[in-house]
């Protein structure tokens, strides 16, 4: 799937919108980490979707850990400044969304479905950045 890194490594600064279905993918936790590296670059994301990723427990770790395979750490304020829409479904052993104080500035609309294990969207100082949210569900 990730087969020429080089070629996406100098294209996914350019990528706006982005779905993730993990559902096939069979090595999850080595493509989490990789996946997230990758997205450090994507400095134009505005719709970012999650489906289907069972390891996943923490969407923003407060310190993520080098090789981390439960989180997509890597992602920073500076890579989802533009992002207007999240959506994370079907990840049963998410229990964080936002662990640490992030911008979403721009955040319009937020879906989480069939996340059963969350315990915390936000922190109190990023939900205080949410100023332009129309939409959660």
């Amino acid at each position: 799937m990730l087969c020429n890194k080089k070629f996406l490594k100098d294209m996914l600064h350019k990528l706006v919108e982005l779905e993730l279905d993990f559902n096939d993918v069979r090595e999850v936790p080595n493509f989490v980490v990789e996946f997230a590296a990758l997205l450090e670059r994507t400095s134009n994301l505005e719709y970012l979707q999650i489906s289907r990723c069972r390891v996943l427990e923490e969407l923003f770790p407060s310190q993520p850990e080098q090789g981390d395979t439960k989180t997509l750490g890597h992602l920073t304020t500076s890579s989802l400044v533009r992002l207007q829409k999240l959506c994370v479904s079907s990840c049963g052993h998410l229990t964080t969304l936002v662990h640490l104080p992030m911008s979403f500035s721009n955040l319009k609309h937020l879906s989480v479905k069939d996340c059963h294990g969350l315990k915390c969207l936000f922190t109190s100082t990023t939900a205080k950045k949410l100023v332009h949210l129309e939409e959660m569900y």
